[in-house]
């Protein structure tokens, strides 16, 4: 009998179930972490069908074009020289569909085929089953028929530890700091973070993995650089905050859009300093200001903003925005203007440290 009944909102509960089960003939897989999603979806269709045999029963439809007559119909198709054929649906947008469709679909999956493993999957496509009576209904009837799982974007914590794993898996090691830093490189991303740990680990080959190895072979992301220039105001380098900003600027990366990261650093410090004197934690902060997917950003601003007084965050967040309203509406060279601001902005965290101001 094929499972059925079940809903996974613990992506280690599901990642169990998908290797100790056999596969469902139906699943709804959403959530906001796409990496994750897309290995569980191929190792669902890998159990299902062999490799050798999937051009005859593997189908992949995009859910924004295809008719729920060409599902239906895909899913009805005998399977070739196979017990199983496997039907992929990406991105199917439910609140669109038209109420004659929605009625088809809802059958498809109140009715899932015997010989297929119908898979329905978003990569793209926002899923709040909350606010949307249709989401809640569709999630139901397939928890009821299937296997509903939502995945969510990992905490820090767990990036970590996929980043060990996967190095010692490779012949590698790395210590915490310096996989806290190809986390926060890569945005906590897992997709960026895989794709950067297989090049490193190609790289170092039997070695440890270090802070030197990253910046080396790591791709220059902007919202990684401007990390490291604020990172480097705090720490009072200047040489630094200098060298990573013109790094950008040699990449022709747009001056106004630097600015704007630049900016949300700056209101993400003064976030968690007046989150502080409030006494509001971390998953507070996470919440009220939508970090979910981000919470690196807070656990790093909660750091930093004890460098300096709500007062001097204020003032560096108006400069900023002076600023961008000056590269907006003049005709002022906006790399220099730059270089001036980021200048000033040093000149005015030192000496608010050194309490001068």
């Amino acid at each position: 009998m094929k499972v059925k009944n079940l809903l996974f909102t613990n992506e280690s509960d599901f990642a169990r179930h998908i290797k100790n089960s056999e596969p469902s003939n139906l699943y709804f897989i959403f959530g906001d972490e796409n990496y994750a999603k897309g290995i569980y979806m191929d190792r669902i269709r890998s159990k299902a069908v062999s490799k050798d045999l999937e051009e005859f029963n593997y189908t992949k439809f995009d859910g924004r074009t295809a008719s729920i007559d060409e599902i239906s119909d895909a899913c009805e198709a005998l399977p070739l020289m196979s017990d199983m054929r496997c039907v992929v649906v990406e991105d199917i947008d439910i609140e669109k569909l038209a109420a004659s469709d929605y009625q088809k679909l809802k059958e498809v999956i109140k009715n899932p085929c015997d010989t297929t493993v119908l898979i329905f999957l978003t990569m793209s496509l926002e899923v709040n089953e909350r606010r949307s009576q249709r989401y809640k209904t569709f999630i139901d009837t397939v928890s009821k028929n299937g296997v509903v799982a939502k995945i969510n974007k990992r905490s820090s914590k767990d990036i970590v530890k996929f980043i060990t794993a996967t190095a010692q898996k490779n012949g590698c090691t790395i210590d915490d700091s310096a996989a806290h830093y190809l986390s926060n490189r890569c945005s906590d991303d897992m997709t960026a973070v895989s794709n950067e740990l297989a090049k490193l680990c190609a790289y170092c080959k039997d070695r440890a993995i270090t802070k030197a190895d990253i910046e080396k072979c790591g791709m220059v992301d902007i919202n990684a650089n401007i990390f490291d220039i604020s990172k480097a105001m705090v720490r009072g380098d200047y040489a630094t905050t200098m060298n990573k900003l013109r790094e950008l600027l040699e990449l022709n990366e747009d001056p106004i859009a630097i600015l704007g990261v630049l900016s949300s650093s700056f209101i993400d410090m003064y976030r968690a300093k007046t989150a502080t004197a409030a006494n509001v934690n971390q998953g507070e902060i996470v919440s009220d200001f939508k970090y979910k997917g981000k919470e690196f950003r807070v656990k790093n601003a909660l750091n930093d903003c004890k460098n300096f007084s709500a007062d001097a965050l204020r003032q560096a967040i108006t400069m900023l925005a002076q600023t961008d309203y000056s590269l907006k509406s003049t005709r002022l060279d906006k790399e220099i203007t730059l270089e001036q601001t980021v200048t000033k902005l040093f000149i005015m965290l030192q000496k608010t440290q050194r309490g001068k101001l």
